[in-house]
C-alpha cells in the first residue's frame, strides 16, 4: 500500500461508475482508525480484506478524511498480496490508519485561526497524555479529527466524483 499525495487524477465517466464493496459503503464500515484494521473491525474477514475495494477493480483511490482538508491515494500493497494490482478492502483500511499518523507540517497548522488551533492542541494532549514518546512524534492528522475516531465507511464526494470521502463519528 502506498500513500502518495499530489494532484487529483483527471475525472472520467469511469469514477461514475464505481461501485465500492459493500463492506466499505457508509454506513457498514464501523471502523476505528486509531487501531490497525485487523484490531479494530475483527468482523471483516481475511476474504474481504483481500477482495477488490471497487467494482470494477482500481490501481488507485483517491481518499479524503471527513472535513480534513488533504487528499491522498490508498493504491495496493505488494507485501500483502504479492502481483496484485488492484486496490482492496484491506488497502483503504490501512491507507485510512497509516494516513491519519502522518505528522503535520508546521504550515499546515500556522494557517489555522488561534481557536482550531487550541481544538486540536486539546486533542493532540487527550490522545499522548504523558508519553514523551508519542509527545516527541508531533501533532498528527488524527489530532485534527475533533475525537471522531469511527470511519462509518466512504461516499462519493459530492463536488468531485473521482474523490471518496471517508464519513467519519
Amino acid at each position: 500500500m502506498r500513500i502518495s499525495q499530489g494532484s487529483p487524477p483527471p475525472s472520467s465517466d469511469l469514477h461514475l461508475s464505481v461501485r465500492l464493496h459493500p463492506a466499505l459503503v457508509a454506513p457498514n464500515l464501523q471502523y476505528d482508525v486509531r487501531f490497525p484494521p485487523s484490531q479494530s473491525n475483527s468482523r471483516l474477514s481475511p476474504v474481504i480484506l483481500a477482495t477488490p475495494a471497487t467494482s470494477p477493480p482500481l490501481a488507485s483511490l483517491e481518499l479524503r478524511v471527513g472535513d480534513l482538508p488533504w487528499r491522498f491515494n490508498a493504491s495496493p500493497d505488494a507485501d500483502l498480496l504479492p502481483g496484485n494490482t488492484n486496490v482492496t478492502v484491506q488497502d483503504i483500511l490501512l491507507s485510512i490508519y497509516y494516513y491519519l499518523r502522518t505528522v503535520v507540517k508546521s504550515a499546515e497548522y500556522e494557517v489555522l485561526s488561534k481557536s482550531k488551533k487550541a481544538e486540536i492542541f486539546r486533542q493532540f494532549e487527550r490522545r499522548v497524555g504523558t508519553d514523551p514518546a508519542q509527545r516527541g512524534k508531533g501533532l498528527l492528522r488524527a489530532d485534527f479529527l475533533d475525537g471522531r475516531f469511527r470511519a462509518q465507511g466512504l461516499v462519493r464526494n459530492h463536488s468531485e466524483d473521482s474523490i471518496w470521502e471517508i464519513i467519519v463519528h
